[in-house]
């Protein structure tokens, strides 16, 4: 039996299986599971990379079934299993190799049509609960400008400079409360080629590098409390990693600014 006589049964086969009413028709379906199962199969491995298979397929209008096949919902083992099948030569069709122009453009129309007609659904449902909420917009309608003054509300400054990652004020709104760089030390012997006098060449040392995301020493303190009455809790320096934006940090370097004096 030649190739193109196997896939032209197989084509056949699902044709007329396949129909929008027998799609829905789950009993009939599990009849034909077996015949169904076997000619999916095939299919796939025969729609693979192959122009000939994709041109029958498309010309035997057998894309649209088997795409409605693969978005249909069984609540059976067996129901489900076809339906993936019928995903998987769509999903070659539409997402492969390309092999046949006209098939992809069909799939791809199907599967943009889909998704568009997803959204109209969740715009109009949308429309619906804002409608009820009274929170539907309207063309024309500008929303008020309030005055934050009239109600005698202060205005609001805003920080600059060096602020906290936590609370996000900084030395402007909170002089009194130091804020500190996460940073990574570690110990390091002195090269001679470190810009330094060679009598200082092999003296132990820190190098300290640093990613300069700032914590009040007040807030970080409250966070490792905090974090070590989790229900999983964390080590005051896992915590801290988080805060560091995910870097590797170990310990915490003070600056100095606000009513900070030298001696705190």
């Amino acid at each position: 039996v030649s190739t193109q006589s196997t896939w032209a049964k197989i084509i056949d086969y699902l044709t007329a299986h396949l129909t929008n009413e027998s799609i829905l028709n789950e009993a009939g379906l599990e009849k034909s599971f077996k015949g169904l199962q076997f000619a999916l199969k095939l299919l796939f491995g025969m729609c693979k990379e192959n122009n000939a298979t994709q041109m029958a397929a498309f010309k035997s209008g057998l894309i649209e079934p088997l795409y409605k096949l693969s978005l249909t919902k069984y609540e059976t083992a067996q129901l489900k299993e076809i339906s993936m099948l019928a995903e998987i030569i769509i999903e070659e069709i539409s997402q492969g190799s390309k092999a046949c122009i006209e098939a992809y453009n069909c799939a791809h129309e199907l599967i943009l049509k889909t998704k568009e007609e997803k959204r109209s659904q969740a715009e109009k449902k949308k429309a619906e609960v804002l409608k009820k909420m009274n929170l539907l917009k309207t063309e024309n309608v500008l929303k008020p400008k309030v005055d934050l003054a009239i109600f005698g509300a202060p205005k609001m400054e805003e920080e600059k400079g060096f602020s906290c990652v936590v609370c996000h004020e900084g030395y402007k709104f909170k002089p009194g409360d130091i804020l500190g760089a996460y940073v990574y030390s570690k110990s390091s012997e002195i090269r001679a080629s470190d810009s330094f006098a060679d009598k200082y060449a092999g003296v132990p040392g820190i190098s300290t590098v640093t990613h300069f995301n700032l914590i009040h020493l007040s807030c970080h303190l409250n966070a490792v409390k905090a974090e070590k009455a989790m229900k999983q809790p964390k080590a005051e320096w896992e915590g801290a990693i988080i805060r560091n934006s995910h870097t590797k940090c170990n310990n915490w370097l003070p600056t100095r600014g606000g009513t900070i004096s030298e001696e705190n």
